[in-house]
């Protein structure tokens, strides 16, 4: 009952997100990202885009790639992701935005570092999903 309530906690998550930019869900994405967290009991607790950007020590930017093509293209990936109990990312999953923008997004948010969550005084592994902004600009004329 408790898997259930928290893996509806976290798809409620993803959905607030989603809502927000008007697309539909990768769900393969959404099912490797929930069994990594399953795997790694990160998935009874889920944190929202502010509460994982409050818990950031380094990245947060947005992403701009150079040499993606002929075409300035610039969107917007949902990132699902754990924090696990050090602060380190793990399993980023591109959840939704264009194919061209997702390895750039999901390779940026990778890097990126955060202070453990705590709950009753322990760190603890939680599940979070954040939007990353992603240009992929044409090489230029150097």
């Amino acid at each position: 009952m408790k898997h259930a309530l928290v893996l509806t906690a976290l798809l409620l998550t993803i959905n607030a997100a989603h809502s927000q930019m008007d697309a539909k869900p990768d769900p393969e994405g959404v099912k490797a990202l929930q069994r990594q967290l399953a795997k790694d009991g990160a998935l009874y607790i889920t944190v929202s885009e502010v509460v994982a950007r409050s818990l950031l020590r380094h990245g947060g930017d947005d992403v701009v790639v150079r040499g993606g093509g002929d075409a300035l293209v610039i969107g917007t990936v949902l990132v699902g992701f754990e924090i696990d109990k050090t602060g380190s990312v793990r399993c980023p999953t591109a959840l939704n935005g264009a194919m061209i923008l997702r390895h750039a997004a999901t390779s940026a948010v990778a890097k990126w570092a955060f202070k453990p969550y705590k709950l009753n005084g322990q760190s603890v592994a939680v599940g979070t999903s954040v939007r990353v902004k992603v240009t992929v600009e044409p090489p230029g004329d150097d």
